[in-house]
């Protein structure tokens, strides 16, 4: 039994490691030289890391850091919706110089392309630059919702035809 936050601790320092290729829980205690029956604190520490945003799951379960590049121009990151509709999505440092060689803070996200995505949720994005004069501008599309914040939400109910329906009270989404 080890201490969840060292644990946690040591779970970073290896997902964090230039050379870290995206791996299963089951393999990141074998990387920790764990015992089989210490995967169960391994994958409870996992999801804290995710809860708290400096980890998250991929496909099939495979552990990313929490911006793991997908694709040259894809990211993966914390999504923080403005009252106006448009968003930013929060790139953890470890990618924010990533993208065609430029560093990327927070990546703008048109009310348009940010998909059904909720303040606080997980995404990958697709970033893309212009020129805009003498400056570069860098905005994006979100792709996929990976991780929901929350999966609560309050509206009214409402038939139309045999089709029932719910409108999302709030500005949460259009």
């Amino acid at each position: 039994m080890h201490s969840n936050k060292s644990l946690e601790r040591r779970i970073l320092e290896l997902v964090e490691r230039p050379d870290y290729k995206p791996t299963k829980p089951r393999l990141i205690a074998e990387s920790l030289d764990l015992p089989g029956d210490d995967l169960r604190d391994v994958k409870r520490a996992l999801k804290q890391l995710v809860k708290s945003g400096k980890v998250t799951f991929g496909p099939k379960h495979i552990v990313l850091r929490a911006a793991q590049k997908r694709k040259h121009n894809e990211l993966i990151g914390r999504y923080r919706r403005a009252a106006a509709g448009y968003g930013f999505v929060s790139v953890a440092p470890s990618d924010a110089d990533g993208f065609a060689g430029q560093p990327v803070e927070d990546v703008y996200i048109p009310q348009r392309k940010s998909l059904d995505a909720a303040d606080g949720d997980m995404v990958r994005i697709r970033v893309s630059t212009r020129r805009q004069g003498q400056r570069m501008r860098t905005s994006g599309r979100v792709l996929e919702v990976i991780e929901r914040r929350t999966h609560q939400f309050v509206g009214t109910y409402h038939e139309r035809g045999e089709l029932g329906l719910v409108t999302v009270d709030g500005n949460e989404f259009d």
